[in-house]
């Protein structure tokens, strides 16, 4: 196909890799780079979410053993998947999703009318009540066998009222809540009963009975890892801090290395994670971190990326650091893909003359490419420089082509795992676009 052209699936934006090599992005819809199209001469993304309609793509997974498999998490409509490389999606709430089918009656894209505690978990649980609407935040495919899958579900916003972990072991088509339990469970909502919501989910790449989940509780403000050995029968507490948990990943060459990121601060853990085995390994001066990447190719390779500072490095675990605050990329004008439709108040932010912004929210890395890996950036309020390749170290970037790519807001990367298609989940679907 051409390369570096975007062509569109659906909103919702989260990235993914294929074994094929593309790579995947979601947001509002889905996207996919390269487009496929060898003819025409130009790489442009491509739309990769067709049949779900225009959607805010939180995340995008695509399954090891076969590309033409991804799944795309929708805010506030639950999980998707497509067998043809994001052509269609169809809905696979399937029986158990989410975590609260028993307790809430299904109204379109809600879940409302609460009607029974999970059982007595507190006396402040509600009876009945109306509850905010959720969606799916991450996936995670297991490496032996890609039927086995697990499914985040949280608040589409900051609210985080009410989420779980919900596990297909038939590619999706049912799902099974986990951690409900009263001992060796989740922390439960007093006023519901169920679980906060869920951010992010790292499976080990040799061993899919063990998984870490990241929660968010809302009120105080904490975020919670628990990790399961057991295939989600039990769950363990074994991280917590005061900020959200905002990147999550274990190390594909070690599962023994597991690296995440609060707002704050970096950590990581050379014992899989367990209790008691987390570093701080924060650059110096970084804050505001919205997200974190592990190497393929190198196990002591993490990056970081940042609010306004661009990314942060390291070969060495974290013993050192190198910062590209990347300000030749944000000193680009807004020429391309600007968010649309343009609102008139924000004439200042998104115009053809204004700077875009370098907040990194996705990073994925180049499954061939030894010394690549690709960033995506997004700002509710003013448009990101959407999709850059990076070489040497994190030192240089190349601007992909917008071409194709309507939405800039980028919530996740994906790459397939032959390096083929990079996949861009966005505020306005996911969309694909071919490397090689």
């Amino acid at each position: 196909g051409r390369p570096y052209y975007w062509l569109k699936f659906d909103n919702n934006l989260t990235i993914g890799q294929g074994i094929d090599g593309r790579l995947y992005a979601g947001g509002g819809g889905g996207w996919r780079y390269p487009d496929g199209n060898p003819l025409d001469g130009v790489e442009e993304w491509e739309p990769a979410t067709l049949g779900v309609g225009n959607v805010q793509v939180n995340t995008v997974e695509i399954d090891p053993d076969n590309p033409a498999i991804v799944y795309q998490g929708i805010a506030d409509f639950g999980p998707y998947k497509s067998t043809d490389q994001g052509q269609t999606f169809s809905r696979i709430l399937g029986n158990g999703w989410p975590v609260t089918t028993n307790n809430f009656e299904w109204n379109g894209p809600y879940y409302s009318n609460y009607t029974i505690c999970q059982f007595d978990c507190s006396n402040s649980c509600n009876q009945t009540g109306a509850l905010a609407f959720g969606g799916t935040t991450d996936f995670a495919i297991s490496n032996q066998n890609s039927d086995v899958v697990y499914s985040a579900f949280g608040s589409g916003s900051n609210q985080n009222e009410f989420g779980g972990v919900n596990k297909s072991t038939d590619g999706g088509r049912t799902w099974q809540p986990l951690g409900f339990q009263a001992e060796d469970g989740f922390a439960l909502n007093p006023d519901t009963c169920v679980p906060y919501g869920f951010r992010h989910l790292a499976i080990d790449p040799i061993n899919d009975q063990i998984v870490l989940a990241a929660m968010a509780i809302p009120s105080p403000r904490q975020g919670i890892l628990y990790r399961t050995i057991d295939g989600g029968l039990t769950w363990t507490q074994t991280f917590s801090s005061t900020s959200f948990i905002t990147g999550l990943e274990i190390s594909p060459l070690n599962p023994e290395r597991v690296v995440l990121t609060t707002m704050w601060d970096v950590f990581h853990s050379t014992a899989a994670g367990a209790a008691g085995s987390w570093q701080d390994i924060t650059p110096p001066n970084a804050d505001l971190l919205q997200t974190v990447a592990v190497s393929p190719h190198d196990e002591g390779v993490y990056v970081v990326g940042t609010n306004d500072q661009g990314l942060f490095y390291t070969d060495d675990a974290g013993e050192t650091w190198q910062n590209n605050p990347l300000r030749a990329l944000a000193e680009q004008k807004l020429r391309q893909g600007s968010d649309q439709p343009l609102d008139s108040r924000l004439a200042a932010d998104l115009n053809p003359a204004a700077k875009v912004l370098k907040n990194v929210s996705a990073i994925v890395f180049d499954p061939v490419a030894k010394d690549t890996f690709y960033i995506g950036g997004t700002r509710y309020t003013r448009a990101s420089f959407g999709v850059a390749k990076i070489t040497e170290a994190g030192q240089q970037w190349q601007h992909l082509p917008l071409n194709g790519l309507t939405h800039r807001n980028i919530f996740d990367l994906a790459v397939d795992t032959s390096g083929q298609y990079l996949y861009a989940g966005t505020f306005d679907g996911t969309f694909k676009m071919k490397l090689r």
